[in-house]
């Protein structure tokens, strides 16, 4: 990935996985690589690797600090050790699954500010509602457009940094 943002030049970043997500590095997504533009900790909770390490990279270029959790148990242990501004949370994983996962950490008033999104391969409109309803700030389906997400997320994590 690096060997082709190189090739490409500075002007331009990319992020595997969605051929959408070639961004102009001026846009107003890619302007987050001030890291002190949109401070913010981000916890993506999802038990797919290849898809973590992808998000780990994209969402690392734009500044954000990323931790990552494998599944909803993982990710309630650490939301409660250390504090985040935005959850990314897949909806299938084991043990604890996100739309459990959003339930509950929607009842902790210790993380009522949290900003949660769903990012999953699930595109059922009653899941999304569900997970709406329950919680969720957003859904996005895989795969990713990464500018968009980054846009979406980035005020959420300047207002709740800290």
């Amino acid at each position: 990935m690096h060997a082709i943002a190189k090739l490409l030049g500075r002007k331009f970043a990319l992020c595997v996985g969605n051929p959408n997500s070639f961004s102009r590095a001026d846009s107003p997504a890619f302007s987050a690589l001030n890291p002190k533009r949109f401070p913010g900790r981000v916890l993506l909770v999802d038990d797919d690797p290849t898809f973590t390490s992808d998000a780990v990279d994209c969402l690392g270029q734009a500044g954000f600090d990323v931790s990552v959790a494998t599944d909803g148990g993982q990710a309630l242990k650490m939301l409660n050790e250390e504090r985040y501004a935005v959850a990314l949370v897949d909806l299938c994983m084991p043990q604890i699954d996100g739309l459990r996962l959003i339930e509950l950490v929607r009842g902790d008033r210790r993380l009522r500010d949290l900003v949660i999104s769903v990012v999953t391969a699930r595109r059922c409109p009653d899941t999304w509602g569900k997970a709406i309803a329950i919680g969720a700030n957003y859904c996005t389906s895989k795969p990713i457009n990464w500018s968009i997400l980054i846009e979406r997320i980035s005020g959420h994590a300047s207002l709740n940094a800290g």
